[in-house]
């Protein structure tokens, strides 16, 4: 009855979108009607997926703040369907936000965007100076951060204790969100969290939190008599909390989901881990990930890094893309995941120093990546082990 509602809810929102290019004219001629009306941009932000709210809207207001648009323009972002009231929340801090479906429809008509009064928040995954050199826009109040704190204290964690999140992709989010529309396409991104927990011991076992994020997700973790393993996406999980544990972990594990992006923005370390598509990397210095690995099922072997940059594959975008093509995308395993979480964790803690070797296996690995490939000029680094374990691939 619900997936029924959903739908006819989505089929009526789309018979509403094929009048808004009617009201478009209306409201550019009442834009254009005053001297303080014709400064007004209007920002349409990406507020239904948190992987875009959070880098596109953030992205925007640090350019911004360095002068790259207009100073006299009057910038009002747009807000949909939101994901995460939060994140929003805060975002309404740093620049005036109108939450309108109907609003955002209009002003993302196509005579609209050609109007004066858009201005777009682009997002194009290459933004690596701004994530590393431009100050971070968002931030908690007092009062946020003392909530914070007591949410922690209720899962068992004091002021004095440390933690790290684990996030693994999984279908159920966008499966319950939109459940008349076939995710399947995206499954080549998926992992699964069982993969994670030697990581999350380990985490444990040298006196940190390992907690596992997300919303709706398809499993349960299942880690038995260990209490600084903690399964916050089913038992805890808030909107508010989502953003509060991503900003102040000590780094964030995670896939190619959007909440990834929500650390990267309040300029935390994370490790990517079961990257199918390598041109979509980390964006920070000191950031790491490790890629899945691509098998050819006709010719029994791996593809080289080389071939994945050459034949594009570095960039697809759908699981029927590799089926088509005969090739299986193979998920990281338990230990590539807790080698480059030992050597993030390392790094952090100033005990870890790479050799010449790395570094040489690093040059080899980036100098494949050219102009056009979105992972050129990215500072994050190879996962040490896994780069080391996996040499042949760079032949």
């Amino acid at each position: 009855m619900i997936v029924k509602f959903k739908k006819f809810k989505w089929i009526l929102e789309g018979k509403i979108q094929s009048f808004l290019p009617l009201l478009a004219p209306l409201l550019i001629y009442f834009l254009n009607s005053t001297k303080y009306t014709r400064k007004i941009r209007f920002c349409p932000l990406i507020s239904a997926r948190i992987g875009h709210l959070a880098a596109n809207t953030e992205l925007f207001l640090r350019r911004l703040r360095a002068n790259e648009f207009k100073k006299e323009a009057k910038y009002i972002g747009v807000a949909g369907k939101t994901c995460n009231n939060q994140l929003l929340k805060m975002y309404k801090r740093e620049m005036p936000i109108v939450k309108s479906r109907l609003l955002r429809g209009i002003i993302t008509t196509s005579l609209f965007q050609k109007s004066d009064f858009f201005q777009d928040v682009p997002y194009t995954s290459t933004e690596y100076h701004i994530f590393n050199d431009l100050p971070k826009a968002a931030g908690f109040t007092p009062d946020e951060e003392k909530r914070g704190l007591q949410e922690l204290e209720k899962m068992g964690i004091s002021t004095k204790d440390w933690f790290v999140c684990f996030h693994n992709r999984d279908s159920e989010y966008l499966n319950r969100q939109i459940p008349y529309i076939n995710w399947g396409r995206h499954d080549y991104r998926n992992c699964e969290i069982s993969n994670f927990i030697p990581a999350m011991e380990y985490i444990a076992s040298i006196g940190g939190f390992a907690i596992r994020v997300g919303h709706y997700m398809q499993k349960r973790l299942k880690v038995k008599n260990n209490t600084r393993i903690i399964d916050y996406a089913s038992n805890f999980r808030s909107d508010f909390m989502d953003i509060y544990l991503s900003a102040h972990c000590k780094f964030f594990v995670g896939t190619t989901a959007g909440l990834m992006l929500v650390p990267t923005v309040f300029n935390k370390p994370v490790i990517q881990t079961n990257i199918p598509n390598i041109e979509f990397v980390p964006y920070r210095k000191g950031d790491l990930y490790i890629p899945k690995k691509i098998k050819d099922i006709k010719r029994g072997r791996f593809l080289t890094f080389k071939e994945i940059f050459d034949r594009g594959i570095s960039s697809w975008y759908s699981t029927d893309k590799f089926t088509e093509e005969n090739l299986e995308v193979i998920e990281n395993d338990p230990n590539e995941i807790l080698d480059v979480v030992v050597e993030m964790n390392s790094i952090l803690d100033g005990s870890y120093k790479y050799t010449e070797e790395d570094d040489s296996l690093q040059k080899k690995y980036h100098s494949l990546m050219q102009l056009h490939h979105r992972s050129y000029g990215s500072p994050a680094r190879v996962g040490k082990d896994f780069l080391s374990k996996n040499r042949h691939l760079l032949e």
